[in-house]
């Protein structure tokens, strides 16, 4: 008995794409392990001045518990498409992380950054742009944890959400504007939904 490898096609109609416009997902894998290579370019966030942080979501995976064995971001680059100082300083430091819940909180933690790098770990950095609509700079960053992750997607399928905020709030002075340029792999174990 061997596994059955699923194709591109197979893939696309598996997982959902929130965001078609901006983001690209292929992939394969045999039986319930999946490879996903996602790549998202110009995608729109929202950093509200009130809480320092917005979010996007970018996919949601089918029904099913989830292992998360891996996830890698290769690169990540947020531009600063609001007006710079009235908005989001120039070179602000930013932190970032790929969660199963839009960002909540200034600090991000826990299920906002569960799929890199990591519960428990520290999100990952980048700064925003110094000119308005040229890129600033983000540090790629991978699944730190040693026992990956297990989420519960049987009742509700999981999503993947892009999370940034901005860790010292008083460099957001109004509702800011960025666009993210991200590419990533992520392999998971669909177990299956109950």
């Amino acid at each position: 008995m061997g596994f059955r490898n699923t194709t591109n096609d197979q893939i696309q109609s598996l997982v959902t794409n929130e965001q078609t416009s901006y983001v690209t997902i292929t992939g394969d894998g045999p039986g319930a392990f999946r490879s996903l290579r996602v790549v998202a370019n110009d995608v729109p966030i929202t950093i509200t001045d009130a809480n320092a942080y917005g979010s996007v979501k970018l996919l949601t995976l089918p029904a099913s518990v989830v292992n998360v064995l891996g996830c890698v971001v290769s690169s990540i680059t947020p531009t600063t498409t609001s007006a710079i100082a009235s908005t989001l300083n120039a070179a602000a430091v930013l932190t970032w992380g790929l969660g199963s819940a839009a960002a909540s909180n200034i600090t991000l933690a826990t299920t906002m950054i569960n799929f890199c790098p990591g519960s428990g770990v520290t999100p990952g950095a980048a700064v925003a742009s110094s000119t308005i609509n040229v890129a600033g700079s983000g540090t790629a960053n991978y699944l730190q944890t040693a026992t990956g992750t297990i989420l519960n997607g049987t009742g509700t399928a999981i999503p993947v959400y892009l999370n940034f905020a901005v860790p010292t709030n008083t460099e957001i002075d109004a509702d800011a504007t960025i666009t993210v340029d991200i590419t990533f792999d992520l392999v998971v174990v669909l177990a299956g939904d109950l």
